[in-house]
């Protein structure tokens, strides 16, 4: 399996580029990745040891640089990123990162 077959969706990653002066991350213009969009759960521990779920991975070329301070959003809906992960494919010998994603409020 190649990466054309394997990354079929497509998100926008938007960098966080700093804080606005009342302390609100700012971020820079959205960016096209190619990637693969599962909608599924997981329940993981943040820094703190709370409890949080991901409800949604992507997957995306490893030599993309992505931070958890910036935002996904497909098709409409912008995620934050809980984790990402530096992984090689199980099935294939791929190799790319996996966001743990957590849907915005709005």
């Amino acid at each position: 399996m190649t990466a054309v077959n394997f990354l079929t969706d497509t998100i926008s990653l938007t960098v966080k580029t700093g804080n606005t002066d009342s302390g609100d991350p700012s971020y820079g213009a959205a960016t096209s990745v190619a990637a693969k969009f599962v909608k599924t759960s997981m329940l993981i521990r943040d820094a703190n040891g709370k409890e949080i779920t991901s409800d949604s991975h992507v997957f995306i070329p490893r030599e993309t640089s992505v931070n958890p301070e910036d935002k996904v959003t497909h098709d409409s809906v912008t995620y934050r990123i809980l984790r990402v992960l530096d992984q090689i494919g199980t099935v294939t010998t791929l190799k790319y990162k996996k966001l743990l994603l957590q849907r915005t409020k709005v």
